[in-house]
């Protein structure tokens, strides 16, 4: 409770000094949202201290899902509202992001495949067989989608796997 209050505060203090100048993206989400996705959290922290106030924090009350706003021109705007579609278009769009998303077209349809693999694991995945196949697929490569350094999936299939981690070890207990 204490931690979602005061990133509350923080995000609010800080999306008042973000709003001046060329605004590239817009994402609106609760601070709910924010602190149980921490993915997309340290993407919004990242954004908010490096992004030169191209990027705005709109923090809603209620719990509807996150949306992201990306402004082309002056009179066009494209809306996301798919959690992996608006992580996907953060990275490309801001050069502070850029790294987590390689331009190779194969190695970007690697990070879609292992972020949509992320966003369906559950439970029965830490007994079955995929962590076996997970630890054969990284014997032959450093990080999942095959990338020189860590990507958008290699940090979004660590946040779910600590998660159903950490749930199971509470269940357990």
């Amino acid at each position: 409770f204490f931690f979602s209050k005061f990133l509350t505060k923080l995000l609010t203090m800080t999306m008042m000094r973000m709003t001046e100048g060329p605004n590239i993206a817009t994402l609106t989400a609760s601070p709910q949202q924010l602190t149980s996705d921490p993915l997309l959290k340290l993407l919004v922290h990242t954004l908010l201290r490096k992004s030169n106030k191209a990027f705005t924090l709109t923090l809603q009350k209620s719990n509807k899902k996150p949306s992201l706003i990306l402004y082309h021109s002056t009179h066009h705007a494209t809306l996301l509202k798919q959690r992996n579609a608006m992580l996907r278009a953060l990275c490309g769009t801001f050069a502070a992001l850029k790294p987590l998303m390689d331009a190779n077209c194969e190695i970007k349809s690697q990070i879609h495949f292992w972020m949509s693999l992320s966003g369906n694991l559950s439970e029965n995945v830490l007994s079955g067989d995929f962590l076996s196949g997970l630890d054969a697929h990284l014997s032959n490569c450093a990080f999942v989608a095959n990338t020189a350094m860590a990507s958008l999936a290699d940090l979004d299939l660590y946040f779910s796997l600590a998660k159903l981690w950490s749930n199971n070890k509470n269940d357990n207990k």
